[in-house]
Parts: structure tokens; C-alpha cells; sequence
């Protein structure tokens, strides 16, 4: 298995922890999502599919990083979810204020909120994930392509991405030496 073009192993880990979560396996995590006419395994596989889950990273978690990401799009954007207006569409927490004629309530929703977790707040498995996200021995990722272009580094290879100033200097005017 591979992070980012760099091979990842863990000896301490068990047999199968960088395999890809499967439907079925993600029915039996997630009970909510067993309904195969509502759930469709190629609406399942899509989201598993799209997961941003690294199993270099995730390690023996990334099964249920996959998981709970998908259950959080499903939930947004399966039946009955957010985006349909439907009894699921993000109605719910604590009752913060009412009124009697003509009726109306309003919901405390920041119950339960990760700070600066964005849309991951809108389900109860985006929190989740966006919680064990934080808890990940994770550094700065860059997402998506360089920019700049990738630049050969003094003599040729691949070399990262440069973030200096913009054409890469040679050797002659930065300083550098070959």
C-alpha cells in the first residue's frame, strides 16, 4: 500500500488493514444505510469510492474512515437526506425558543459542533469523522496540483514543489551550488 507515492507498512498492524471497506461490510457498520432498494450497493460503492481516507494514515482506522465518510454523504445526499427537505433535513437539537401563535420553534444545533469542522457538522457521522481526523498524526497535505508546475531541482529528477519565488532561480542567482 501506498500514501502519496510513498510505500507505508506497520508490521503491528493485522492482515487486511489496508483493504477497502466493502457494501456489505459498510451495511453491517452502519444499520441505517442496510435498506439495499433505498441504498443501492452502486450508491454505497460511489461514496467508498471518494472517500479522502489515506490508509497510511488512517492505519487501522481507515475502514471506518472510509465508512463514516460515506454514511455523511449518504445522509446529505442519499434518500430522505439534507438536500431533499425531507423529515431527515437537519432539524433537530435542543429547543432554544417557541412561540404559541401562529406556531414556530427554534433548534440550538451548535450542540455536538467540531470547531472549524465546516459542512462535517451537518451529520452525526461527519463529526465523528472530522473528530477522528483531528486525533491523526497528520501534517500540512497540499490537495490538488502544485502550483507552480513541479520544477527539476539542481540537476534534473523530480524534486516537490517549489513555493520559492517564480521562475525557479538556477544556480547562478540563488546561490545555490551543483
Amino acid at each position: 500500500m501506498t500514501a502519496i507515492g510513498f510505500p507505508c507498512a506497520d508490521a503491528t498492524l493485522p492482515p487486511g488493514w489496508d483493504q477497502p471497506l466493502t457494501t456489505t461490510q459498510f451495511r453491517a457498520m452502519f444499520a441505517e444505510f442496510s435498506d439495499t432498494t433505498k441504498f443501492p450497493d452502486p450508491m454505497i460503492q460511489v461514496w467508498l469510492d471518494q472517500a479522502p481516507v489515506d490508509p497510511c494514515v488512517w492505519q487501522d482506522r481507515y475502514q471506518l474512515g472510509q465508512g463514516l465518510w460515506a454514511a455523511h454523504e449518504l445522509k446529505k445526499f442519499g434518500p430522505g437526506g439534507l438536500t431533499s427537505g425531507g423529515p431527515n433535513s437537519g432539524v433537530g437539537g435542543i429547543v432554544s425558543n417557541k412561540a404559541v401563535g401562529p406556531v414556530s420553534v427554534g433548534y440550538d444545533n451548535s450542540i455536538g459542533e467540531e470547531d472549524g469542522a465546516g459542512s462535517y457538522n451537518l451529520t452525526i457521522y461527519g463529526r465523528q469523522f472530522w473528530s477522528i481526523l483531528r486525533l491523526l498524526p497528520i501534517g500540512p497535505i497540499q490537495v490538488g496540483p502544485a502550483a507552480p508546475p513541479l520544477y527539476p531541482l539542481a540537476g534534473g529528477g523530480g524534486g516537490g514543489a517549489w513555493i520559492g519565488p517564480w521562475p525557479f532561480p538556477g544556480p547562478a542567482q540563488s546561490g545555490f551550488s551543483s
